[in-house]
Parts: C-alpha cells; structure tokens; sequence
C-alpha cells in the first residue's frame, strides 16, 4: 500500500531489505527504528521470497548528524559510495559505520575518519593504492608524489609528470591506507588535507567504476 516501504539496512552480515507495512503512517510503532542512519534491532519474517518487518526497536536515533551540514554530507557521501560500489560490505564495513556514527556524536574528527574510511572501502573494493613504496620500481627510499591512474606512490626517479608532494601529504596517505582499527582515533589530519584526499579518493573510486554521477559526491565537492 501507499503507507507501505522497502527498508535496506546495513549489518554486519551486508546488506538486508524487507518490507515495512504501513510504516509511513503518523500513528507506526515502527517508524522510528527505521529512520534513515538510526542504530535499531529489527525482527522479521519471511514469506515466500520477501522479508516483512515484525517489529522495531530504536537503540540510538543520532539525531546530532541532522543538526550539522557537514555531518550530513560527510554521512550521505559515505553511505552512497556503499551502496553504490559495495553491493556485499563486509563486516568490515558495518563495524567502520559504527565508528562512524561515534564520529557524529563528536567521538573524533568527522572528516579525518571519512577520508580513513574512504581508503578503506577502496581497499575492500580491490582497488587499494600500493603505498609500501614506489609502484613502479618498489623502492622505499626518495618517494615524492603520488599516480592514481599507476595506482600508488612515486619515487623521484619514476616521477614524470607529477606533482612533488610535501612528507605530511605523503605519510597521511600511507596512514589512511595503514592504519588499522585500534587506530582510527589516533591521528588527526587537517582539515584542509583530508577535504583534499576525500576528494581525490572519490574521484579515483569513481574511475575505477567509469562512473560518473553520484549525488552527495557532487554535493560535497560543490560544498567544499
């Protein structure tokens, strides 16, 4: 019916959607659990090849990410380039999400972790930058500039065209791709440098894919 939805929810098994009957309706016990980015436990029922939801119970309804444009973006370009390039997420991905919603209730730096958990959504992807040294002859030493389309870091002896880059730029890079889950809060980068890398990580994402068009992408690099 008209007050019917389909609702898909990340978990930590990927994915999972089902139908929840008359959950536009004002008077719906179950709305709240169902709001977009809310943190709930559902139970459901399956008949023939569709889930239906039974019940709803709201834990957390991180209402704080609507009270900040930046929050709201930064949660809308993570959640989108999920479901646009990670049609299975692993576990992975949903315990980053986790980590994420700590972020917008002010845990740690919302845009240092949305570019940490932009390298690593690349790397579940398969598409990880080889940042252990220079991607074209491996070595560790004299590394200045990065090559997207070579897929990692340069040395000064295989830069061609690139730009030098300055250590700090470098070594964020390697932290993003690097650093592991007890360090997520570890290290703040700033500002500037994570709208930098945030940007060039979507636009690299995006031409792995050959794809385009992606709304908060958009949105993001009109805002920032």
């Amino acid at each position: 019916g008209e007050s019917d939805a389909i609702i898909s929810v990340l978990t930590e098994k990927g994915i999972i959607s089902f139908k929840a009957r008359g959950i536009k309706k004002i008077t719906s016990k179950n709305a709240a659990s169902c709001l977009l980015y809310a943190f709930s436990e559902f139970e459901c029922t399956t008949k023939g090849n569709y889930k239906y939801l039974m019940r709803g119970s709201l834990i957390s309804s991180n209402y704080q990410l609507y009270e900040d444009i930046d929050r709201m973006c930064i949660c809308g370009l993570i959640s989108e380039t999920i479901l646009t390039f990670l049609p299975e997420p692993s576990k992975q991905i949903y315990i980053l999400f986790e980590y994420l919603m700590r972020v917008v209730n002010g845990e740690f730096e919302l845009f240092s972790f949305a570019a940490i958990f932009l390298a690593k959504i690349i790397i579940e992807c398969g598409f990880g930058l080889d940042v252990d040294g220079c991607v074209k002859c491996h070595t560790k030493n004299k590394i200045v500039s990065i090559n997207y389309a070579e897929g990692g870091l340069i040395c000064y002896k295989c830069r061609e065209n690139e730009n030098i880059e300055s250590p700090l730029y470098l070594k964020t890079v390697r932290y993003i791709f690097k650093v592991d889950e007890q360090n997520y809060f570890h290290h703040v980068i700033e500002r500037p440098l994570a709208i930098r890398l945030i940007k060039e990580l979507m636009n690299y994402l995006k031409n792995q894919y050959d794809y385009r068009k992606l709304v908060f992408c958009e949105m993001f690099f009109e805002t920032y």
